[in-house]
């Protein structure tokens, strides 16, 4: 009877209906999988509640019915803590990689523009990085261009690409 009362005001106190709750529960079970999921490591590094730290390393060891039951459990935790800081934090975990492939990306993208002679690719990178050194990169550019014409390795492609990587290092 004491239950009843228990959820009588929970859903007094809440203008959520019935359905909205359990797409809410299911929301919070799919997070605790996809914390199951994640290394120890970066468990580490997450700012969770003890108990639900505990609980996802103990899922990791679990198979099948067990694990199940240990999702649930691990969604009430997430449910009683705020699963939207949670989902935040996981999502930052991702966010050096993320930032690492964008740069990576647009260093490709300066040194193909480089190698196919487009002039505002210079003052693009010079203004990014005062350090450019335009005479060292040109002699790169038509270096790659003569090794491509004679169909030999991307050598000097590479050693631009990597001149680029350093300046931004520096």
């Amino acid at each position: 009877m004491a239950h009843d009362d228990d959820w009588a005001s929970f859903s007094e106190d809440t203008d959520k209906s019935k359905s909205q709750l359990k797409r809410e529960m299911l929301a919070c079970r799919e997070l605790g999988q996809h914390l199951i999921q994640l290394p120890e490591s970066d468990l580490k590094k997450l700012d969770i509640d003890a108990d639900l730290l505990e609980a996802v390393l103990d899922a990791q060891k679990m198979q099948k019915g067990a694990l199940k039951r240990q999702t649930g459990f691990i969604g009430g935790l997430i449910a009683d803590n705020d699963p939207e800081t949670i989902r935040v934090q996981i999502q930052q975990l991702g966010q050096p990689h993320r930032q690492e492939t964008a740069v990576f990306h647009q260093l490709e993208n300066w040194r193909d523009r480089l190698i196919a002679n487009d002039d505002k690719v210079m003052q693009e990178i010079f203004t990014k990085f005062p350090l450019f050194d335009s005479q060292h990169a040109r002699q790169l550019v038509r270096n790659a261009n003569r090794e491509a014409e004679k169909n030999q390795p991307p050598k000097s492609a590479r050693l631009l690409f990597q001149y680029l990587k350093q300046l931004r290092t520096d």
